[in-house]
């Protein structure tokens, strides 16, 4: 059975390899131009810990490996999803997204009005994700490698979405 959590800064350490883990994998099949290798994972760790305070991790586990994860931060009133990644072979079939967005709408800050991500232009099933979270294309980065989705908390989608996280 898949559990969904929030980890604090005293269980970062210990999941972060297979945090890492997960978030290489996926860098190798999507942008292999960009894997990341072991000897990126010392300064991926120091800077995750430098600035763990700014962001939350909610972790999807299978019998305690870390299978999934989406880490968001705030932004004054907009809650930014920074990441979102599964292992490879738990995407699509077991419903880990499912669960790590039920587990995000259920402790969404109040303060927050508005959601964004930034997802690279090759990432189109990202894209359509953010789409039918209600988000939309805004704007690229400088590098025109990503382009910025928003959208409002208080309008469908999430409100579904929170409604289905409510106990």
């Amino acid at each position: 059975m898949i559990r969904y959590w929030k980890i604090d800064r005293s269980e970062f350490a210990r999941l972060a390899p297979q945090i890492f883990a997960v978030l290489s994998r996926n860098m190798l099949a999507l942008h292999p131009e960009q894997t990341l290798s072991d000897d990126d994972y010392p300064a991926w760790f120091a800077y995750q810990t430098e600035h763990f305070g700014e962001k939350t991790f909610l972790l999807a586990e299978d019998d305690a490996q870390v299978v999934g994860y989406l880490q968001y931060s705030l932004r004054q009133t907009t809650l930014l999803i920074e990441e979102i990644e599964i292992a490879p072979e738990y995407q699509v079939h077991f419903g880990i997204l499912r669960g790590l967005l039920r587990a995000l709408a259920a402790q969404i800050p109040p303060q927050a009005e508005t959601a964004a991500a930034y997802i690279h232009k090759d990432n189109l099933r990202s894209a359509r994700i953010a789409e039918k979270l209600g988000l939309s294309p805004a704007g690229e980065t400088p590098s025109g490698k990503s382009v910025l989705y928003t959208g409002t908390l208080n309008a469908e989608p999430w409100r579904t979405l929170c409604a289905a996280a409510e106990p």
